[in-house]
C-alpha cells in the first residue's frame, strides 16, 4: 500500500510539473483550502499538532519529517509557510505570514488529524490553547548568529509577489553592511526576545498538552529526540525513525560561509562574538535561558 501511495505522489508530481511547463497553474487539495477559505472537516480521532520552532533551526529538515510522518500516519500535513508562500501572488501576503493565519485560524485550523508546521514563528487565535504542541527551539544566541549568514549573504531569494523580495533585497543589503555583533545585537530585541517570550507564553497556556525538544537533542541525542516526537504523537513506526537519523544532517565538517547551511554547530556563539556581546545576551535573555534550559551552566 505505501509503495503504491508514493507511485501515485510521484505521478502527481510528474503532472503537476507538466503543466508547470505549460504554463499552467493548478492547484493542490491543500491550496484550494486556502483559496476557498473553506475547512472540510475530519473524521479523525487524532488531536491535531502545531509544530513550532524558528529559522535557523533545522526547519528544512523538519519540514522533510513531517512529510515523512504524513505519509505513515492517519495526520494530514499543513506546512502554511510552504503553502501560503506558493498562494502569496494570489493572496498578495506580506511577509508575515502569520497575520493571514490568524486572521483566518477559522478555515485554517482544526482540531482533529491535522499537523501544522514547521510554524517558524508564534500564532496568536482564539482556541490555540486548545492544539497539542511541539516546540523545537534553538538556543537563540547560536540562532541569531546563524541568522546573520543566512539572511544575509545565503538564503535563496524568495519567489514572490514584488513586495516581498523587495523587503528580502533591503533585509539583505542592511545586514551585508554590519558585523556579526552590530546585526546580533539589533535583531536581540526586534525578533529573538518577543518570539521566545512569546513561545513561553504559549506553552504556558496549553494544558500540559505539549513536548518541547531542543536543537542540542538533535545534535547529539538524535535516536532520543525523534523517538520523543513519535511518542508525543502515538506513533510507534522504528523503520521511519532509523531513516530520519540517516537523512539529518546537523553539523557540517566544514563551515561553509557560502552556503545556506553553513556550520549547524552548537554554541558557535562562544567563538563567534566578542565577549562584551556574550555578556549583553547572556543578560538580556536570562530568562529565556533559564526557562528553556539552554546553557544553564553559562549564566552567572
Amino acid at each position: 500500500m505505501q509503495i503504491i501511495n508514493k507511485f501515485f505522489k510521484y505521478l502527481k508530481y510528474l503532472i503537476f510539473k507538466i503543466f508547470e511547463k505549460l504554463n499552467i497553474k493548478i492547484y493542490t487539495k491543500k491550496q484550494k483550502r486556502i483559496l476557498r477559505n473553506k475547512i472540510i472537516k475530519s473524521d479523525s480521532n487524532l488531536d491535531s499538532i502545531i509544530f513550532f520552532t524558528t529559522h535557523k533551526c533545522a526547519s528544512n529538515f523538519t519540514q522533510v519529517m513531517l512529510k515523512e510522518i504524513e505519509t505513515i500516519s492517519e495526520y494530514s500535513l499543513y506546512d502554511y509557510g510552504s503553502l501560503l508562500g506558493s498562494l502569496n501572488i494570489e493572496l498578495n501576503l506580506s511577509s508575515n505570514f502569520e497575520t493571514h493565519l490568524n486572521k483566518n485560524f477559522n478555515s485554517l485550523f482544526q482540531l482533529k488529524g491535522e499537523i501544522y508546521g514547521p510554524q517558524r514563528k508564534p500564532l496568536d487565535f482564539e482556541g490555540l490553547d486548545k492544539y497539542k504542541k511541539i516546540f523545537f527551539l534553538r538556543d537563540p544566541r547560536d540562532v541569531l548568529i546563524s541568522a546573520y549568514y543566512s539572511f544575509g549573504f545565503t538564503h535563496p531569494k524568495p519567489i514572490a509577489n514584488p513586495n516581498i523580495i523587495n523587503d528580502f533585497k533591503s533585509q539583505r543589503k542592511e545586514i551585508s553592511n554590519m558585523s556579526l555583533d552590530e546585526y546580533v545585537l539589533k535583531e536581540l530585541n526586534l525578533w529573538i526576545k518577543p518570539m521566545y517570550r512569546n513561545y513561553i507564553q504559549i506553552k504556558e497556556n496549553s494544558n500540559n498538552k505539549s513536548l518541547f525538544v531542543s536543537y542540542s537533542e538533535y545534535v547529539f541525542s538524535s535516536k532520543e529526540f525523534f523517538n520523543k516526537i513519535f511518542n508525543f504523537l502515538n506513533i510507534e513506526h522504528p523503520n521511519l525513525i532509523n531513516k530520519l537519523i540517516l537523512l539529518s544532517n546537523p553539523i557540517q565538517n566544514k563551515e561553509d560561509t557560502k552556503k545556506h547551511q553553513r556550520s549547524g554547530k552548537v554554541g558557535q556563539w562562544r567563538e563567534k562574538l566578542k565577549p562584551e556581546t556574550i555578556n549583553q545576551l547572556n543578560t538580556e535573555l536570562r530568562d529565556i535561558l533559564l526557562y528553556w534550559e539552554f546553557e544553564k551552566n553559562t549564566l552567572n
